[in-house]
């Protein structure tokens, strides 16, 4: 005769693990999504403020070239 609430239980044990096992997966996959969102993001922030600068850089430059270094303002 087999004890059919033990295997029963073995089996919701099974299938609790099998499911811990998917979780573990997905927030894995959710932390590695997050990191690799926060980079690219770091990423677009460091590359705009430098086209920025350079931007700035140009137009100081050419307010010096148009109305020359002697007539700009701190």
């Amino acid at each position: 005769m087999i004890d059919t609430s033990h295997t029963s239980l073995r089996g919701r044990h099974v299938t609790v693990k099998l499911l811990e096992d998917k979780l573990d997966e997905i927030n894995f996959v959710q932390d590695s999504t997050k990191e690799d969102f926060s980079q690219k993001l770091e990423d677009i922030v460091e590359t705009t403020h430098a086209r920025l600068r350079m931007q700035q850089d140009i137009l100081r430059k050419g307010c010096i070239l148009v109305i020359g270094p002697e007539e700009m303002k701190p």
